[in-house]
This record gives structure tokens, C-alpha cells and sequence, in this order.
């Protein structure tokens, strides 16, 4: 059901959310903001909870935000309804991420729906049940999964003095002229994984990650240092978008992964099926290429293909389920940069990429595609390395066909 609303969300978000968000009419009058307001009861806010069904019959849970009474203000002015969520579940609160770019915050993808209302004169009100503002729960993330505890936070604002929120909070409280606010709080059984988790299932995933790469870099029995050089320039590059005080924390992470995986490596306990099987359990496919990636700079980083670090990486392409065009796009570019004499301890097969449980059906179609791939690559180079490499792949992809024919 979750992929089912994204997808309707992908396609359809915005009209849905015109449809169910205020749009400048009230709830109940169906009325425009000004049609609708007489000088009647108290001003007061409300929240409640309702559903909607899109044309396609998916069901949305809906947390309206409404408004009723005789509007605070004491001087004709134009208004502005702002609505924010946080997460209050722990001590510590949390902003929540919004899946739709129409109610995110200017700067972040935090949820925050601005609402302009209009021009009121002093002294008018609405006689019924406004509605200014709606969150869809499907369609926000929170930090955690399971049962959520939201709070969702309605200002009526002066429009000519604009709110500013980053994460959640209003940076600039002491500018905005604020006639009116509200806090509500609302439970949400959150199903997928918060995006605290996902932070803290990246972190882990990419631990494996070098791992893993240190098991290529061990598949031959010795570890280069050019290859424990270029494991530890990813972890600088994996770390380098976060706070000085997170980064210590990861380096500390993956700079342990490395020494563990090295023992481990070198007491043949380093069995590569649990690292790809542990891998695939956080589901973080990205994460997945990227491991690859790293493997084959792994292999790259001694001047050599070796046939055993090139094994490796097949094996660990496949538990990992990645698509095998995509992973053949990445170890093509790496071989290339190695230059014609990277290829001279690989074998026939590896250097072409045949895989031994192949039948020769497989195998030439496989071929084909190859000749082909080569060939227009080999136009296009220019006199060198890269282009003798090219030449020496379309005289490898030969010997195969004559091989298996």
C-alpha cells in the first residue's frame, strides 16, 4: 500500500493536495475566505481527524487544521496561516520530512505548509468552521519508525512580516507579527523506516562496505598499500557532508571496520557471503553500487586486475543482486583507467567478462554485445593507453568467440 501512495503521490500529489488542503475556500461554507467571515464567537483553532479517497480509491488519513470565530486582529490587514510538525515522541524533538515540495520549507524538505488568506478588516470572524491547513500522514516521514507522536503547530501571521522555518522552528519569531497560535497533538502508527533510521542503516551499511572492500583487496593475499590508500579516501569522502562532531563519530566507525576486517582477513575469517548477506538486510540499494564502486578502486589501485580481486567482485555483484549491466558500465570504466597491461594476470574469461556458469548461448550473445561496445569505443579514443586497452579488449572478445564457437 506505502509504494502504491508514493507512486499516486509522484503522479498526482499536487491535485490531491489542492483538493484537500484549504485552497482559499472554507471547509463548510464553500465559500472564499472573505465571503465567509461575520463577527460572531471567540476565536478558537481546532484539529480533527478525518479521510479522504482519491479517484484511484486509495483511502488518506487527513489531520485538518480549522479555524472559527472573530479573528484577532485590531487593524485591516493581510493574513497568513502557517502549519508545521514535529516530532514529540522522545525528549528531544525532531522535525519530520514532507514527500511533496509544495509543503516543505524553503531551505529544507521539513514539512511546512504556508496558507496566504487574504485582506480582513478588524472587528470579522468566520461564523463556521474554517479549514486552513491539512497534513496527510502518508505523505511525511518522521525520524522513527512505529507509534509516533506528532505535534502539529498553526500561526495566523501578519503577511507583510513572512515566517522562517528551518528543521521544524521559526528562526526569526521576534520579525513576524503573530495574531494567533496553536498546538495540536496527533498519533501516527509510521510503518517504513524513519529517516533516523535510515541515517543510522546507512552508517552500518557503509561499514560493511569497507568490509567487503577489504576482502577484495584480500582475495590475492596481501593488502597494497595503494589499496588500504583508496579505502581510506572513500571513508574520507563518505564522511566529508557531515558535522565535524559526526564525522569524528564515523571515522572512528569505519576506521574500526577496516583494522577488524584487515584481522579478520588475515586469519581467514573474513567470509565474504555474511558481509553481502548482512549488506543486503539494510536494503539501501545506492549504498549497494557504491560498495561495488569502492571494490573496484580497490582492484585498480595497484596498477593491476588481478583475477582473484576481480572473482571477488563478481561473487559480491551477484549476492548482492545488483544489475549486472550496470556493475559491467563501472568495471569497464575501471579497467580502462588501468591502461593496456592492467588486463595481463586476468584470464580469457575474466577479461571479458564471461561468467563459467554461462551456457554458449549466453556466452555469445554476451560476446556480441561486447564486439559491439568496444568497437564504437575504440573510435572514439584517442591514440594511447585507453585506446590500446580498447584494442587489446575487441582482440580478447576475438579469441573468445573463436574459443566457444
Amino acid at each position: 500500500m506505502e509504494a502504491l501512495i508514493v507512486i499516486v503521490l509522484l503522479f498526482f500529489g499536487g491535485a490531491i493536495l489542492r483538493a484537500i488542503i484549504a485552497g482559499g475556500k472554507s471547509a463548510v461554507t464553500g465559500k472564499s475566505f472573505q465571503e465567509s467571515y461575520r463577527g460572531i464567537d471567540n476565536f478558537g483553532a481546532r484539529l480533527i481527524s478525518t479521510h479522504t479517497t482519491t479517484e484511484s480509491g486509495i483511502k488518506l488519513n487527513v489531520e485538518k487544521i480549522q479555524i472559527k470565530g472573530l479573528l484577532p486582529i485590531q487593524r485591516d490587514v493581510d493574513l497568513t496561516a502557517y502549519l508545521s510538525v514535529v516530532d514529540v515522541t522522545e525528549e528531544e524533538a525532531h522535525p519530520v520530512i514532507s514527500y511533496v515540495g509544495s509543503v516543505q520549507e524553503e531551505s529544507t524538505t521539513c514539512f511546512l505548509q504556508v496558507q496566504p488568506m487574504g485582506h480582513f478588516e478588524s472587528g470579522v470572524g468566520f461564523k463556521d468552521w474554517v479549514q486552513v491547513g491539512a497534513i496527510i500522514p502518508n505523505f511525511i516521514q518522521p525520524p522513527r519508525t512505529g507509534n509516533r507522536k506528532l505535534s502539529a503547530k498553526f500561526f495566523l501571521v501578519n503577511s507583510a512580516t513572512p515566517m522562517n522555518f528551518i528543521a521544524g522552528y521559526c528562526d526569526n519569531l521576534d520579525h513576524a507579527e503573530i495574531f494567533a497560535f496553536e498546538s495540536f497533538d496527533f498519533n501516527f502508527n509510521f510503518t517504513e523506516k524513519g529517516f533516523l533510521d535510515s541515517s543510522e542503516d546507512q552508517k552500518k551499511a557503509r561499514a560493511v562496505s569497507v568490509k567487503i572492500a577489504m576482502a577484495v583487496a584480500m582475495s590475492d593475499g596481501s593488502l597494497h598499500e595503494n589499496e588500504g590508500n583508496a579505502i581510506k579516501e572513500w571513508i574520507k569522502r563518505a564522511i566529508a557532508n557531515f558535522s565535524e562532531e559526526r564525522q569524528k563519530e564515523l571515522k572512528s566507525l569505519y576506521n574500526g571496520a577496516l583494522k577488524e576486517a584487515f584481522t579478520q582477513a588475515k586469519s581467514g575469517k573474513l567470509v565474504i557471503s555474511k558481509l553481502t548477506e548482512e549488506l543486503n538486510g539494510y536494503d539501501e540499494t545506492k549504498i549497494k553500487y557504491d560498495a561495488i564502486n569502492l571494490c573496484f578502486d580497490v582492484m585498480a589501485a595497484d596498477g593491476q586486475a588481478d583475477k582473484a580481486e576481480l572473482q571477488t567482485i563478481r561473487e559480491v555483484a551477484e549476492a548482492l543482486e545488483l544489475d549486472q549491466d550496470e556493475v559491467s558500465k563501472i568495471r569497464d570504466k575501471k579497467l580502462l583507467g588501468l591502461g593496456f597491461n592492467g588486463g595481463a594476470e586476468i584470464s580469457l574469461e575474466e577479461a571479458v567478462g564471461i561468467d563459467p556458469s554461462w551456457d554458449k548461448k549466453q556466452i555469445k550473445s554476451h560476446l556480441t554485445n561486447e564486439f559491439r561496445k568496444w568497437s564504437n569505443r575504440l573510435t572514439s579514443l584517442k591514440a594511447g593507453p585507453d585506446r590500446d586497452f580498447a584494442q587489446n579488449m575487441l582482440d580478447n572478445i576475438g579469441k573468445a568467440r573463436k574459443k566457444y564457437e
